[in-house]
């Protein structure tokens, strides 16, 4: 009987320091965790986006702040030409980018990075929910694009 207690108090301290641990290793990792998001974008397709008085303006660029206004982030922009942002895309240096336009629909131009899909935002959800509520519409109208 004394060894059956032996056994169980044993046990049952290992358990205890094995939790502790396992919760020490948890909370000690680091988050993954960013306030601003940087896309890259290039600076000459209007009216998708474009500098106006060393200001990028345009529909992406609307698009992209409601993005980031309705997942709570900050938006920040890297201007690069096409094959820098690919690089970009690449190595990480950006979370985004927003490439040069082959039609209306932004979902298809916008490229994530694998270091953005490590974040879990729900980039792609947010985008539907702007469809549905017709805001990417009202953004359209605004710079005269035409979804197709």
């Amino acid at each position: 009987m004394k060894f059956i207690k032996i056994i169980f108090i044993t046990s049952f301290f290992i358990a205890c320091i094995t939790g502790y641990f396992i919760v020490q290793k948890n909370t000690l990792r680091p988050k993954l965790h960013v306030e601003t998001l940087l896309v890259g974008v290039c600076d000459n397709c209007p009216p998708y986006m474009f500098k106006n008085e060393h200001q990028l303006v345009g529909y992406d660029i609307d698009v992209l702040a409601e993005l980031g206004k309705r997942m709570s982030k900050n938006i920040a922009f890297k201007i690069a030409s096409d094959d820098d942002l690919q690089q970009f895309l690449k190595d990480g240096t950006v979370h985004m980018v927003c490439m040069r336009p082959n039609h209306a629909m932004i979902n298809n131009r916008i490229i994530l990075s694998d270091q953005y899909k490590e974040l879990k935002i729900p980039f792609k959800n947010t985008l539907y929910e702007l469809e549905e509520d017709g805001t990417l519409d009202d953004i359209a109208q605004r710079w005269s694009v035409i979804k197709k």
